[in-house]
């Protein structure tokens, strides 16, 4: 019976707090009032909810979720409302590129402004910086037979004295693509 009344009491108070703090004129009740003069759906004109929502951020538990800092959110994107309670969009990261990844991961939002809790999921990548040409092995190698065949003298051939071919891998040619990683 006493565990029921902590539970119960511990939701009333967590109630009371949200009411308290989403009234007009504080950060979380600013963006609650903005929200619900827009429709549901996707939100175009993004710019004043990315000020509302970076003076609120760090209310929400699970905000730190990827190292999330506020000043991020200057970023979102496909930010969708569902008129009543949940803000949803994708924010692109770019961490790994500065240690040679071409792609950003893209990451997905999910706001409960009446819980305040902050969600988010790795949804997919964007390529940020084109990926170098494949090198094509198959046609360098096909290059290499028909030179064995003709017998014809190439960088990359050296014939033996019983008649065989010998591949001098070395002599291949090295800017064919990027380097090994």
């Amino acid at each position: 019976m006493i565990r029921i009344l902590v539970v119960l009491f511990y939701m009333l108070v967590r109630e009371i707090i949200v009411l308290h703090t989403t009234k007009k004129g504080t950060e979380m009740g600013e963006l609650l009032e903005y929200l619900m003069k827009q429709s549901a759906g996707t939100i175009t004109d993004r710019g004043e909810l990315k000020g509302l929502l970076m003076e609120c951020w760090n209310e929400f538990d699970g905000y730190r979720q990827q190292n999330m800092k506020r000043e991020k959110l200057v970023r979102i994107e496909n930010v969708k409302w569902d008129g009543e309670n949940l803000v949803e969009f994708a924010l692109e990261r770019h961490g790994s590129l500065p240690f040679g990844s071409k792609r950003a991961p893209i990451y997905r939002w999910v706001l409960d402004l009446k819980g305040r809790v902050a969600n988010c999921s790795q949804v997919s990548y964007r390529q940020i910086i084109k990926n170098d040409v494949r090198f094509d092995c198959e046609k360098l190698a096909g290059e290499i037979v028909d030179y064995v065949l003709k017998s014809e003298n190439h960088d990359a051939i050296k014939y033996l004295k019983n008649g065989n071919a010998h591949v001098v891998a070395s002599a291949l040619p090295t800017n064919a693509t990027n380097k090994q990683t």
